[in-house]
Protein backbone atom coordinates (compact mmCIF):
# COMPACT_ATOMS: atom_id res chain seq x y z
CA UNK A 1 0.00 0.00 0.00
CA UNK A 2 2.74 2.63 1.23
CA UNK A 3 4.92 1.93 -1.96
CA UNK A 4 2.07 2.09 -4.31
CA UNK A 5 1.66 5.81 -2.61
CA UNK A 6 4.51 6.82 -2.70
CA UNK A 7 5.15 5.53 -6.30
CA UNK A 8 2.16 7.61 -7.13
CA UNK A 9 3.33 10.98 -5.28
CA UNK A 10 7.08 10.72 -7.16
CA UNK A 11 5.01 10.31 -10.47
CA UNK A 12 2.57 13.55 -9.87
CA UNK A 13 5.57 15.76 -8.47
CA UNK A 14 7.80 14.22 -11.17
CA UNK A 15 5.23 15.37 -13.58
CA UNK A 16 5.55 19.21 -12.40
CA UNK A 17 8.85 19.86 -12.77
CA UNK A 18 9.17 17.88 -16.34
CA UNK A 19 5.95 19.66 -17.49
CA UNK A 20 6.58 22.84 -15.94
CA UNK A 21 10.72 23.29 -15.44
CA UNK A 22 12.94 23.14 -13.26
CA UNK A 23 15.91 25.51 -11.77
CA UNK A 24 17.71 22.12 -10.96
CA UNK A 25 20.72 22.17 -13.18
CA UNK A 26 20.91 18.64 -12.82
CA UNK A 27 17.29 17.85 -14.07
CA UNK A 28 16.36 20.47 -16.55
CA UNK A 29 19.59 19.17 -19.26
CA UNK A 30 20.96 16.56 -19.49
CA UNK A 31 23.87 16.50 -16.37
CA UNK A 32 27.50 17.53 -16.60
CA UNK A 33 29.67 15.00 -15.10
CA UNK A 34 32.15 14.70 -12.59
CA UNK A 35 34.81 13.55 -14.93
CA UNK A 36 34.48 16.59 -17.12
CA UNK A 37 38.00 16.64 -18.46
CA UNK A 38 36.66 12.94 -20.35
CA UNK A 39 32.83 13.89 -20.90
CA UNK A 40 34.24 16.68 -23.50
CA UNK A 41 30.82 16.50 -25.18
CA UNK A 42 28.87 18.12 -22.05
CA UNK A 43 31.26 20.92 -21.35
CA UNK A 44 32.39 22.40 -24.63
CA UNK A 45 31.98 20.44 -28.28
CA UNK A 46 35.58 21.87 -29.27
CA UNK A 47 37.10 19.84 -26.94
CA UNK A 48 37.39 16.82 -29.50
CA UNK A 49 39.86 18.89 -31.50
CA UNK A 50 42.40 19.03 -28.86
CA UNK A 51 44.02 15.47 -28.81
CA UNK A 52 45.55 12.94 -30.98
CA UNK A 53 44.22 10.17 -29.41
CA UNK A 54 40.96 8.12 -30.48
CA UNK A 55 39.38 7.19 -27.37
CA UNK A 56 35.94 5.27 -26.15
CA UNK A 57 34.93 6.45 -22.89
CA UNK A 58 32.02 4.94 -20.56
CA UNK A 59 31.02 7.01 -17.66
CA UNK A 60 28.10 6.05 -15.07
CA UNK A 61 26.87 8.10 -12.50
CA UNK A 62 24.07 8.13 -10.05
CA UNK A 63 22.62 10.63 -8.24
CA UNK A 64 20.46 9.47 -5.33
CA UNK A 65 17.82 11.38 -3.55
CA UNK A 66 15.50 11.39 -0.28
CA UNK A 67 12.68 8.91 -0.62
CA UNK A 68 14.78 6.51 -2.69
CA UNK A 69 14.45 8.39 -6.11
CA UNK A 70 17.60 7.93 -7.79
CA UNK A 71 18.81 9.43 -11.34
CA UNK A 72 21.16 6.98 -13.36
CA UNK A 73 23.15 8.65 -16.56
CA UNK A 74 25.30 6.26 -18.47
CA UNK A 75 27.33 8.01 -21.10
CA UNK A 76 29.36 6.24 -24.11
CA UNK A 77 31.40 8.02 -26.24
CA UNK A 78 34.37 8.40 -28.80
CA UNK A 79 36.06 10.40 -30.41
CA UNK A 80 38.93 10.23 -33.49
CA UNK A 81 41.21 13.04 -34.76
CA UNK A 82 41.95 13.50 -38.93
CA UNK A 83 45.29 14.90 -39.94
CA UNK A 84 46.74 16.42 -43.09
CA UNK A 85 48.91 13.28 -44.73
CA UNK A 86 51.16 16.35 -46.36
CA UNK A 87 51.88 18.76 -43.19
CA UNK A 88 51.15 15.84 -40.43
CA UNK A 89 48.91 18.36 -38.90
CA UNK A 90 45.41 17.63 -37.09
CA UNK A 91 42.85 19.57 -38.91
CA UNK A 92 40.02 17.86 -37.33
CA UNK A 93 38.42 15.93 -34.64
CA UNK A 94 35.00 14.07 -34.56
CA UNK A 95 33.35 12.69 -31.61
CA UNK A 96 29.80 10.62 -30.87
CA UNK A 97 28.27 10.11 -27.73
CA UNK A 98 25.06 8.42 -26.62
CA UNK A 99 23.61 9.34 -23.04
CA UNK A 100 20.70 7.33 -21.15
CA UNK A 101 19.51 9.67 -17.86
CA UNK A 102 16.69 7.90 -15.92
CA UNK A 103 14.49 8.09 -12.79
CA UNK A 104 12.53 5.64 -11.26
CA UNK A 105 10.69 3.85 -14.09
CA UNK A 106 8.76 6.81 -14.84
CA UNK A 107 11.25 9.26 -16.81
CA UNK A 108 13.92 8.34 -19.15
CA UNK A 109 15.91 10.72 -21.38
CA UNK A 110 18.31 9.55 -23.76
CA UNK A 111 20.65 12.37 -26.25
CA UNK A 112 22.51 11.19 -29.51
CA UNK A 113 25.62 13.62 -30.14
CA UNK A 114 27.33 14.09 -33.54
CA UNK A 115 30.36 16.19 -32.87
CA UNK A 116 33.43 17.57 -35.47
CA UNK A 117 36.07 20.67 -34.39
CA UNK A 118 39.13 22.33 -36.09
CA UNK A 119 42.33 23.08 -34.49
CA UNK A 120 43.42 25.99 -35.19
CA UNK A 121 47.49 26.88 -34.35
CA UNK A 122 47.98 30.41 -33.13
CA UNK A 123 51.63 30.50 -32.52
CA UNK A 124 54.59 28.05 -30.91
CA UNK A 125 52.49 25.72 -28.85
CA UNK A 126 49.06 27.33 -28.54
CA UNK A 127 45.92 26.21 -30.31
CA UNK A 128 42.41 27.24 -30.76
CA UNK A 129 40.02 24.61 -31.46
CA UNK A 130 36.63 25.65 -32.92
CA UNK A 131 33.62 23.62 -32.63
CA UNK A 132 30.05 22.61 -33.67
CA UNK A 133 27.75 19.74 -32.30
CA UNK A 134 24.05 18.51 -33.12
CA UNK A 135 22.38 16.14 -31.02
CA UNK A 136 19.06 14.70 -31.28
CA UNK A 137 16.99 14.34 -27.96
CA UNK A 138 13.91 12.13 -26.85
CA UNK A 139 12.43 12.23 -23.64
CA UNK A 140 9.78 10.02 -22.27
CA UNK A 141 7.47 10.31 -18.90
CA UNK A 142 5.54 6.87 -18.87
CA UNK A 143 2.32 6.34 -16.52
CA UNK A 144 2.75 2.46 -16.62
CA UNK A 145 3.32 0.77 -13.12
CA UNK A 146 1.01 3.39 -11.73
CA UNK A 147 -2.21 2.42 -9.74
CA UNK A 148 -5.82 4.03 -8.45
CA UNK A 149 -8.44 3.36 -6.13
CA UNK A 150 -10.07 1.17 -8.79
CA UNK A 151 -7.65 -1.66 -8.89
CA UNK A 152 -8.89 -2.04 -4.88
CA UNK A 153 -12.04 -4.52 -5.55
CA UNK A 154 -14.14 -5.44 -2.26
CA UNK A 155 -13.73 -8.14 -0.39
CA UNK A 156 -10.50 -8.79 -2.26
CA UNK A 157 -8.11 -6.34 -1.97
CA UNK A 158 -5.56 -4.69 -4.57
CA UNK A 159 -5.83 -6.42 -7.99
CA UNK A 160 -2.71 -5.19 -10.27
CA UNK A 161 -4.41 -6.85 -13.00
CA UNK A 162 -7.22 -5.13 -12.64
CA UNK A 163 -8.27 -1.81 -14.94
CA UNK A 164 -6.98 1.57 -13.30
CA UNK A 165 -10.35 2.90 -14.60
CA UNK A 166 -8.19 6.17 -15.88
CA UNK A 167 -6.61 6.95 -19.57
CA UNK A 168 -3.64 9.28 -18.12
CA UNK A 169 -1.87 8.81 -21.11
CA UNK A 170 1.98 8.36 -21.95
CA UNK A 171 4.02 11.78 -22.65
CA UNK A 172 7.23 12.22 -24.87
CA UNK A 173 8.97 14.63 -26.72
CA UNK A 174 11.61 14.69 -29.35
CA UNK A 175 13.70 17.28 -30.34
CA UNK A 176 17.09 18.61 -32.09
CA UNK A 177 19.42 20.95 -30.38
CA UNK A 178 22.69 22.69 -32.13
CA UNK A 179 25.93 23.74 -30.13
CA UNK A 180 28.79 25.56 -31.04
CA UNK A 181 32.19 26.26 -28.65
CA UNK A 182 35.52 27.63 -28.71
CA UNK A 183 38.68 26.44 -26.56
CA UNK A 184 42.18 27.71 -26.58
CA UNK A 185 44.59 25.81 -24.67
CA UNK A 186 48.31 25.67 -24.64
CA UNK A 187 51.33 22.62 -24.25
CA UNK A 188 54.79 22.14 -22.99
CA UNK A 189 57.25 21.04 -24.68
CA UNK A 190 56.32 17.24 -23.89
CA UNK A 191 52.52 18.40 -25.07
CA UNK A 192 51.00 18.91 -21.48
CA UNK A 193 48.42 20.70 -21.36
CA UNK A 194 49.82 24.27 -19.10
CA UNK A 195 46.48 26.57 -19.71
CA UNK A 196 43.52 26.35 -21.15
CA UNK A 197 39.98 28.56 -21.80
CA UNK A 198 36.86 27.66 -23.31
CA UNK A 199 33.17 28.92 -24.37
CA UNK A 200 30.66 27.02 -25.39
CA UNK A 201 27.04 27.89 -25.88
CA UNK A 202 24.52 25.08 -25.97
CA UNK A 203 20.64 25.28 -27.62
CA UNK A 204 21.58 27.82 -30.13
CA UNK A 205 18.36 27.22 -31.87
CA UNK A 206 16.30 26.91 -28.61
CA UNK A 207 14.14 23.65 -29.48
CA UNK A 208 10.40 23.13 -27.77
CA UNK A 209 10.62 20.23 -25.20
CA UNK A 210 7.12 20.40 -23.81
CA UNK A 211 5.32 17.38 -23.51
CA UNK A 212 2.22 18.88 -24.07
CA UNK A 213 2.90 20.44 -27.73
CA UNK A 214 3.00 24.02 -26.19
CA UNK A 215 5.77 26.43 -26.37
CA UNK A 216 8.31 25.51 -24.33
CA UNK A 217 11.45 26.29 -25.48
CA UNK A 218 14.99 25.40 -23.87
CA UNK A 219 16.76 28.48 -22.69
CA UNK A 220 20.36 28.62 -23.84
CA UNK A 221 23.28 27.37 -21.59
CA UNK A 222 26.28 28.78 -21.39
CA UNK A 223 29.40 27.10 -20.18
CA UNK A 224 33.04 28.54 -19.05
CA UNK A 225 36.21 26.36 -18.27
CA UNK A 226 39.65 27.83 -17.35
CA UNK A 227 43.20 25.95 -16.04
CA UNK A 228 46.62 26.92 -15.31
CA UNK A 229 48.79 24.58 -13.97
CA UNK A 230 51.00 26.50 -11.49
CA UNK A 231 53.57 24.26 -10.37
CA UNK A 232 55.64 21.47 -12.09
CA UNK A 233 58.60 20.28 -9.87
CA UNK A 234 59.83 16.49 -10.48
CA UNK A 235 56.97 13.95 -10.02
CA UNK A 236 54.09 16.91 -9.12
CA UNK A 237 51.87 19.16 -10.46
CA UNK A 238 48.80 21.59 -9.71
CA UNK A 239 46.95 23.18 -11.97
CA UNK A 240 43.41 24.96 -10.22
CA UNK A 241 40.51 24.54 -12.58
CA UNK A 242 37.12 26.52 -12.75
CA UNK A 243 34.19 25.71 -14.47
CA UNK A 244 30.71 28.10 -15.03
CA UNK A 245 27.42 27.47 -15.94
CA UNK A 246 24.74 29.59 -16.90
CA UNK A 247 21.50 28.13 -17.58
CA UNK A 248 18.23 29.98 -17.89
CA UNK A 249 17.52 32.27 -14.92
CA UNK A 250 20.87 30.82 -12.71
CA UNK A 251 24.39 30.39 -12.73
CA UNK A 252 26.90 27.75 -11.26
CA UNK A 253 30.37 27.68 -10.42
CA UNK A 254 32.38 24.74 -9.75
CA UNK A 255 35.86 25.50 -8.61
CA UNK A 256 39.15 23.84 -7.20
CA UNK A 257 42.29 22.09 -7.74
CA UNK A 258 43.80 19.17 -9.44
CA UNK A 259 47.20 17.50 -7.65
CA UNK A 260 48.68 14.96 -10.13
CA UNK A 261 51.61 12.64 -9.21
CA UNK A 262 53.55 10.90 -11.62
CA UNK A 263 53.80 7.39 -11.48
CA UNK A 264 56.21 6.86 -14.31
CA UNK A 265 57.89 9.21 -16.65
CA UNK A 266 56.70 9.51 -20.45
CA UNK A 267 57.65 11.20 -23.59
CA UNK A 268 56.16 12.80 -26.31
CA UNK A 269 55.48 9.15 -27.75
CA UNK A 270 54.16 7.22 -24.84
CA UNK A 271 52.50 9.14 -22.10
CA UNK A 272 53.23 9.20 -18.63
CA UNK A 273 51.61 7.20 -16.03
CA UNK A 274 49.86 9.48 -13.63
CA UNK A 275 47.33 9.79 -10.48
CA UNK A 276 45.04 12.42 -10.84
CA UNK A 277 43.46 14.10 -7.69
CA UNK A 278 41.19 17.09 -7.76
CA UNK A 279 38.62 18.62 -4.99
CA UNK A 280 36.02 21.13 -6.63
CA UNK A 281 33.22 22.83 -5.10
CA UNK A 282 30.10 23.50 -6.67
CA UNK A 283 28.22 26.73 -5.13
CA UNK A 284 25.38 25.88 -3.31
CA UNK A 285 25.06 22.32 -4.39
CA UNK A 286 28.10 19.69 -3.16
CA UNK A 287 32.00 18.96 -2.81
CA UNK A 288 32.94 16.85 -5.60
CA UNK A 289 36.07 14.52 -5.06
CA UNK A 290 37.70 12.87 -7.77
CA UNK A 291 40.49 10.50 -9.02
CA UNK A 292 41.99 9.02 -11.67
CA UNK A 293 44.67 6.42 -12.92
CA UNK A 294 45.92 7.62 -16.08
CA UNK A 295 48.00 5.14 -17.77
CA UNK A 296 49.47 5.18 -21.50
CA UNK A 297 45.81 3.69 -22.79
CA UNK A 298 43.65 3.13 -19.81
CA UNK A 299 41.78 5.27 -17.48
CA UNK A 300 40.35 4.63 -14.67
CA UNK A 301 38.15 7.00 -12.55
CA UNK A 302 36.06 7.68 -9.62
CA UNK A 303 34.09 11.05 -8.39
CA UNK A 304 32.07 11.22 -5.98
CA UNK A 305 29.80 14.47 -4.80
CA UNK A 306 29.03 15.04 -1.08
CA UNK A 307 25.80 17.53 -0.44
CA UNK A 308 26.76 20.50 1.06
CA UNK A 309 24.20 23.46 1.54
CA UNK A 310 21.62 24.38 -0.10
CA UNK A 311 21.93 20.78 -2.03
CA UNK A 312 20.95 19.39 1.52
CA UNK A 313 18.12 21.86 2.66
CA UNK A 314 16.01 21.37 -0.79
CA UNK A 315 12.41 19.26 -0.72
CA UNK A 316 14.01 16.59 -2.31
CA UNK A 317 17.38 16.74 -1.06
CA UNK A 318 20.32 15.26 -2.69
CA UNK A 319 22.05 12.32 -0.91
CA UNK A 320 25.22 12.12 -2.66
CA UNK A 321 26.25 10.89 -6.05
CA UNK A 322 28.97 8.34 -7.46
CA UNK A 323 30.52 8.14 -10.45
CA UNK A 324 32.47 5.52 -12.10
CA UNK A 325 34.78 5.84 -15.15
CA UNK A 326 36.90 4.07 -18.18
CA UNK A 327 38.33 4.91 -20.61
CA UNK A 328 40.45 4.10 -23.70
CA UNK A 329 43.14 5.48 -25.97
CA UNK A 330 45.45 5.16 -28.58
CA UNK A 331 47.71 7.78 -30.09
CA UNK A 332 46.87 8.27 -34.39
CA UNK A 333 50.12 9.03 -36.31
CA UNK A 334 49.69 10.41 -39.79
CA UNK A 335 48.96 7.12 -42.07
CA UNK A 336 52.35 7.98 -44.36
CA UNK A 337 53.78 8.59 -41.33
CA UNK A 338 55.66 5.07 -40.84
CA UNK A 339 56.97 5.21 -44.58
CA UNK A 340 58.54 8.42 -43.73
CA UNK A 341 60.14 7.56 -40.87
CA UNK A 342 61.91 4.13 -43.08
CA UNK A 343 62.99 6.67 -45.60
CA UNK A 344 64.20 8.75 -43.10
CA UNK A 345 66.31 5.39 -41.99
CA UNK A 346 67.70 4.12 -45.45
CA UNK A 347 68.80 8.09 -46.26
CA UNK A 348 70.48 8.31 -42.24
CA UNK A 349 72.37 4.36 -43.17
CA UNK A 350 73.63 6.27 -46.85
CA UNK A 351 74.61 9.24 -45.10
CA UNK A 352 76.57 7.29 -41.71
CA UNK A 353 78.56 5.66 -44.95
CA UNK A 354 79.54 8.98 -46.88
CA UNK A 355 80.85 10.22 -42.85
CA UNK A 356 82.92 7.52 -42.29
CA UNK A 357 84.62 7.95 -45.81
CA UNK A 358 84.36 11.39 -45.11
CA UNK A 359 86.41 10.95 -41.52
CA UNK A 360 89.53 9.27 -43.23
CA UNK A 361 92.60 11.33 -42.20
CA UNK A 362 94.42 13.13 -44.92
CA UNK A 363 97.66 11.91 -46.59
CA UNK A 364 100.51 13.56 -44.70
CA UNK A 365 102.84 15.67 -47.06
CA UNK A 366 106.08 16.45 -47.51
CA UNK A 367 108.09 18.38 -45.02
CA UNK A 368 108.28 21.61 -45.76
CA UNK A 369 105.93 21.61 -48.45
CA UNK A 370 102.26 23.43 -48.47
CA UNK A 371 99.18 21.76 -47.96
CA UNK A 372 97.56 20.98 -51.45
CA UNK A 373 95.11 22.91 -53.01
CA UNK A 374 91.40 22.07 -51.91
CA UNK A 375 87.93 22.92 -52.73
CA UNK A 376 85.77 25.00 -50.72
CA UNK A 377 84.30 23.25 -47.87
CA UNK A 378 82.36 23.00 -44.86
CA UNK A 379 84.23 23.12 -41.20
CA UNK A 380 82.13 22.00 -38.10
CA UNK A 381 84.15 23.45 -35.41
CA UNK A 382 84.37 21.31 -32.57
CA UNK A 383 87.13 20.12 -30.08
CA UNK A 384 90.29 22.14 -31.11
CA UNK A 385 92.90 19.18 -29.91
CA UNK A 386 90.86 16.76 -32.15
CA UNK A 387 90.54 19.07 -35.03
CA UNK A 388 94.18 19.21 -35.06
CA UNK A 389 95.07 15.50 -34.72
CA UNK A 390 92.69 15.10 -37.91
CA UNK A 391 90.46 13.20 -35.99
CA UNK A 392 86.39 12.97 -36.18
CA UNK A 393 84.41 14.71 -33.89
CA UNK A 394 82.99 12.81 -30.82
CA UNK A 395 79.30 13.81 -32.09
CA UNK A 396 79.46 12.60 -35.15
CA UNK A 397 79.96 15.71 -37.62
CA UNK A 398 82.01 15.61 -40.01
CA UNK A 399 84.93 17.36 -39.45
CA UNK A 400 88.16 15.44 -40.91
CA UNK A 401 89.83 18.41 -42.40
CA UNK A 402 94.15 18.53 -42.33
CA UNK A 403 95.78 20.01 -38.76
CA UNK A 404 97.85 22.24 -40.81
CA UNK A 405 94.42 23.67 -42.41
CA UNK A 406 93.30 24.30 -38.64
CA UNK A 407 96.21 26.04 -38.26
CA UNK A 408 96.12 27.76 -40.70
CA UNK A 409 92.79 29.33 -40.13
CA UNK A 410 93.97 29.76 -36.26
CA UNK A 411 91.40 27.54 -35.02
CA UNK A 412 93.54 26.65 -32.03
CA UNK A 413 94.38 30.08 -31.47
CA UNK A 414 90.84 30.31 -31.19
CA UNK A 415 90.12 27.67 -28.28
CA UNK A 416 87.19 25.82 -28.05
CA UNK A 417 84.45 26.30 -30.31
CA UNK A 418 81.26 24.92 -30.25
CA UNK A 419 79.48 23.15 -33.82
CA UNK A 420 76.17 25.21 -32.50
CA UNK A 421 74.54 27.09 -29.98
CA UNK A 422 71.48 25.82 -28.36
CA UNK A 423 68.12 27.54 -27.93
CA UNK A 424 65.17 27.09 -25.22
CA UNK A 425 61.98 25.94 -26.20
CA UNK A 426 60.59 28.82 -28.64
CA UNK A 427 63.09 30.98 -28.26
CA UNK A 428 64.80 32.96 -31.23
CA UNK A 429 66.74 35.70 -29.30
CA UNK A 430 70.63 35.65 -28.13
CA UNK A 431 70.71 35.78 -24.35
CA UNK A 432 73.67 35.63 -22.32
CA UNK A 433 74.53 32.19 -21.78
CA UNK A 434 75.37 32.28 -25.66
CA UNK A 435 77.39 34.80 -25.23
CA UNK A 436 81.00 33.11 -24.86
CA UNK A 437 80.09 30.74 -27.91
CA UNK A 438 79.37 33.82 -30.30
CA UNK A 439 82.36 35.91 -29.35
CA UNK A 440 84.65 33.13 -30.45
CA UNK A 441 82.84 32.82 -33.59
CA UNK A 442 83.37 36.45 -33.90
CA UNK A 443 87.26 36.25 -33.18
CA UNK A 444 87.75 33.72 -35.13
CA UNK A 445 85.85 35.65 -38.35
CA UNK A 446 88.05 38.81 -37.08
CA UNK A 447 91.19 36.90 -37.61
CA UNK A 448 90.42 34.90 -40.89
CA UNK A 449 89.14 37.35 -43.61
CA UNK A 450 88.81 35.05 -45.55
CA UNK A 451 86.19 32.73 -44.00
CA UNK A 452 82.93 32.71 -45.05
CA UNK A 453 79.99 31.55 -42.41
CA UNK A 454 76.64 29.83 -43.35
CA UNK A 455 73.98 29.82 -40.13
CA UNK A 456 71.79 27.21 -40.06
CA UNK A 457 68.78 26.60 -38.04
CA UNK A 458 67.17 23.98 -36.09
CA UNK A 459 64.00 22.86 -34.20
CA UNK A 460 62.20 20.02 -32.43
CA UNK A 461 59.70 18.39 -33.89
CA UNK A 462 56.58 19.66 -31.25
CA UNK A 463 54.14 21.87 -33.32
CA UNK A 464 53.17 23.04 -36.66
CA UNK A 465 55.96 22.31 -39.87
CA UNK A 466 55.49 25.57 -41.03
CA UNK A 467 55.88 27.32 -37.74
CA UNK A 468 59.25 24.97 -37.02
CA UNK A 469 60.29 26.80 -40.34
CA UNK A 470 59.71 30.08 -39.33
CA UNK A 471 61.64 29.75 -35.68
CA UNK A 472 64.64 27.89 -37.08
CA UNK A 473 64.96 31.12 -39.61
CA UNK A 474 64.37 33.76 -36.55
CA UNK A 475 66.90 31.97 -34.35
CA UNK A 476 69.80 31.92 -37.56
CA UNK A 477 68.98 35.58 -38.61
CA UNK A 478 69.35 36.78 -34.68
CA UNK A 479 72.79 35.30 -34.68
CA UNK A 480 73.45 36.95 -37.44
CA UNK A 481 72.54 39.76 -36.17
CA UNK A 482 74.76 39.41 -32.95
CA UNK A 483 77.75 38.70 -35.06
CA UNK A 484 76.75 41.53 -37.19
CA UNK A 485 77.22 43.87 -33.40
CA UNK A 486 80.44 42.21 -32.81
CA UNK A 487 82.17 43.68 -36.35
CA UNK A 488 81.28 40.97 -38.67
CA UNK A 489 80.49 41.44 -42.19
CA UNK A 490 76.67 40.70 -42.97
CA UNK A 491 77.93 40.01 -46.31
CA UNK A 492 80.30 37.49 -45.05
CA UNK A 493 77.50 35.21 -43.45
CA UNK A 494 74.36 33.37 -44.92
CA UNK A 495 71.24 32.23 -43.06
CA UNK A 496 69.57 29.60 -43.11
CA UNK A 497 66.58 27.64 -41.89
CA UNK A 498 66.15 23.65 -41.36
CA UNK A 499 62.88 23.62 -39.00
CA UNK A 500 62.24 20.10 -37.79
CA UNK A 501 63.65 18.34 -41.20
CA UNK A 502 67.34 17.79 -39.89
CA UNK A 503 67.28 16.31 -35.93
CA UNK A 504 70.16 15.68 -34.28
CA UNK A 505 68.90 13.30 -31.57
CA UNK A 506 65.87 11.68 -31.84
CA UNK A 507 62.66 13.30 -30.75
CA UNK A 508 61.53 11.12 -27.89
CA UNK A 509 61.90 13.09 -24.91
CA UNK A 510 62.53 16.72 -23.88
CA UNK A 511 66.10 16.19 -22.99
CA UNK A 512 66.59 15.45 -26.29
CA UNK A 513 64.73 17.24 -27.91
CA UNK A 514 66.57 20.07 -26.12
CA UNK A 515 69.54 19.22 -27.96
CA UNK A 516 68.15 19.69 -31.36
CA UNK A 517 66.81 23.35 -30.42
CA UNK A 518 69.47 25.16 -32.39
CA UNK A 519 71.89 26.90 -35.11
CA UNK A 520 74.97 25.49 -36.50
CA UNK A 521 77.91 27.35 -37.89
CA UNK A 522 79.24 26.01 -41.14
CA UNK A 523 82.57 27.49 -41.98
CA UNK A 524 83.61 27.57 -46.10
CA UNK A 525 87.31 28.75 -46.74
Amino acid sequence: MWTTLRKTIYFLAGSLVLLFGTTSPGEAQPPQFSHYQYTPLQVNPALVGTSSYATAITDFRRQQYAGGMAFRTTLLSGSYPLFNRATKQQVAGFGLSLLDDRTTEFYSFQQLNLNVAHPIQLGPMQWLSLGLQVDYSAKRLSTDGLTTGSQFLPERGFSPGAPTGEFLGNFSADFFSIHTGAYWYRLDEDDRQQAYAGLAVYHLNRPNESFTGQSSPLPMSVVMTAGWEIYRQQQWAVRPEVLVTHRGGGSWLSAGSMVQYELQPGNRRTPATTLDMAARYTTGQSMILSIQWVQPQLVFGFAYDVPLGAGRMQPNPSRGAAEFLLAFRKPVEPKNKKRRRKRSAKKRTKSSANRTTARRAPQPQPSGQEPTSTPPRSVAPNDSTALAAGAPSERGDTVAVAADVHRRHGFLQAGHLPESVLFGFNQTEVVDEQAPALEAVAQLMHDNPSLRLTLVGHTDNLGASEVNQQISEARAASVKQYLVRRGVAAERMTVEGEGERSPKFPNTDSALRSRNRRVEFRFVE
